[in-house]
């Protein structure tokens, strides 16, 4: 079943969006709950779950419905109890347009105290201004990273805080 869900949810939800550096929504199984340590036992219960990163001009309602219904589906022509639970759900704000007054003025305070062009893209995770833009407060993000989000032993430098807070700081400067 987890592999018609892939494929179906995939298929349906295969819009894609330039904004972002993962230009689909995505729908990864992604564990699955250890169950019967024998391999002549079929288990009497069987735990996935899926990680699903989907663009924010799909409703996650609807992405939730579709998948409750494929369960329903399984559920019904095996005879098996089958259930759906959301472990997480973080609904993505709408996008920030790249032409908003917050992307032009961090745009312009980052290329003043980088001197870098900065690429505007939009994060298919969660950040903290996905919470504010939800709230309807517009909201662009900046950070200089090390390339070792989510790893053992992640780090940020120093150097970087630094100048991350000057970025921000001189934005009221530049209105």
């Amino acid at each position: 079943m987890a592999i018609e869900v892939d494929q179906f949810l995939a298929e349906k939800y295969s819009a894609k969006d330039p904004l972002f550096t993962e230009q689909l929504s995505t729908f990864e199984p992604t564990k699955a709950e250890p169950n019967v340590a024998n391999i002549n036992t079929i288990p009497g219960l069987d735990v996935s779950y899926f990680d699903c990163r989907v663009l924010p001009r799909y409703d996650l309602d609807d992405v939730v419905s579709d998948v409750r219904a494929v369960v329903q589906k399984h559920e019904k022509s095996s005879s098996a109890d089958m259930t759906l639970e959301l472990v997480q759900e973080e609904p993505a704000g709408p996008t920030e347009p790249q032409t908003s007054e917050i992307a032009v003025l961090l745009s312009k305070a980052v290329q003043v105290i980088t001197g870098m062009k900065p690429r505007l893209v939009g994060i298919g995770s969660q950040t903290v201004a996905n919470l504010f833009r939800r709230d309807g407060i517009p909201t662009a993000v900046w950070s200089t990273i090390a390339d070792v989000p989510h790893e053992p032993n992640e780090y940020s430098i120093i150097k970087n805080l630094i100048s991350d807070t000057i970025t921000f700081a001189a934005i009221p400067l530049l209105v």
